[in-house]
């Protein structure tokens, strides 16, 4: 049972960072990956001891809206996103390895991958009903700790091309994405955290909290999960493009980036992988999706018991468009692949 435990709270995290890893051609060394994704984990225990005493002093407030408020923002979303863009910016940064703009978003989602993964070791042990619990936090809070460092990286990787803009660099812009790297994602996690936050304040009433009040939250949830699911990924193709466009820019007089790909005959082998994991990871967040709108949730949250198709719906979002993109990025290396073994038949 602990196995399944671990493997539970450490497969989202490992599936994504070896996708995100992939897609920019294995650039950045293992050494960097893994000490971010370790630095990350480190770093929740550092939040932890940050957030309780922020806790305690923000319980006292008597208002429910403006304590919700707090708690989201201040008391979580601040502390966790402060944490992880100190590991960020000081240590993974500033390895040798850093060279392109998109190799600020992957180290933030490695940093992002250690903190959710051992924040999920931690709830997991607690549970009564590890295996529900673990595939609760896979769909929801997995990929929100990823979309904010999505967000983190963005802004990041925006920097380190204004640092070294041509014909000469902007400092002030690039301070201002230094900047929007922290609040974008801290706004964003409070964002996520408010109407879990407010639910649980109602619940806490002598009477059961209005029908229309918990409707709205949760629309609320839905609404945060998926339009940071899309800017999260409509920020990592824009940098993808920004970065190809900078690596063929040759008036900086930079040295080539290192690639380090797979061997030839591995190649076809994780077109496939990419293609399965891909097509599952799809379909899977779409069934779970539908779920609430067939079958009622028998455990959980009241909330989500009530409104099970709008909790459902909301927490496929992230996991049905990462295996869309898993998918086509296992197409293209597919394609990639046939048409080098023609060019090799041909020659």
């Amino acid at each position: 049972m602990s196995l399944a435990i671990a493997i539970a709270a450490v497969i989202p995290g490992l599936l994504l960072l070896v996708y995100f890893n992939a897609r920019q051609e294995y650039h950045l060394s293992a050494e960097i990956v893994w000490t971010s994704v370790l630095l990350g984990a480190a770093t929740s225990i550092l939040a932890v001891a940050v957030e309780l005493p922020l806790d305690l002093a923000i319980r006292q407030i008597d208002d429910r809206l403006l304590r919700g408020l707090s708690r989201a923002f201040l008391g979580t979303g601040l502390p966790e996103e402060a944490c992880k863009y100190l590991i960020v910016v000081w240590i993974a940064l500033r390895h040798e390895d850093y060279e392109r703009p998109v190799d600020a978003l992957v180290l933030s989602v490695a940093v992002a991958l250690g903190f959710a993964t051992f924040e999920n070791l931690l709830y997991l042990v607690k549970s009564d009903d590890w295996g529900r619990t673990a595939a609760a936090r896979a769909m929801t809070a997995v990929p929100s700790h990823v979309i904010n460092a999505m967000l983190m990286g963005y802004f990041l990787g925006l920097a380190h091309l204004a640092s070294r803009l041509a014909p000469r660099p902007a400092p002030g812009r690039a301070a201002l994405f230094r900047v929007l790297a922290l609040a974008a994602p801290t706004l964003n996690h409070g964002a996520y955290d408010l109407p879990l936050f407010l639910i649980d304040t109602l619940n806490q009433g002598s009477q059961p909290p209005p029908e229309a009040a918990l409707l709205h939250l949760i629309l609320g949830f839905a609404l945060v999960i998926g339009v940071g699911s899309l800017l999260a990924l409509a920020a990592w193709y824009d940098l993808l493009e920004r970065d190809a466009a900078d690596a063929a820019d040759t008036t900086a007089g930079r040295p080539a980036f290192t690639i380090r790909g797979l061997p030839a005959p591995l190649r076809r082998l994780e077109a496939g992988f990419w293609l399965l994991v891909g097509g599952l990871l799809t379909l899977g967040s779409l069934a779970v999706g539908l779920e609430g709108f067939v079958s009622p949730v028998r455990s959980g949250p009241e909330w989500a018991r009530r409104f099970p198709q709008f909790f459902m719906l909301a927490s496929a979002i992230l996991p049905c468009l990462f295996g869309l993109a898993m998918f086509g990025h296992g197409l293209g290396r597919w394609r990639t692949r046939r048409r080098d073994g023609a060019g090799d038949l041909s020659a």
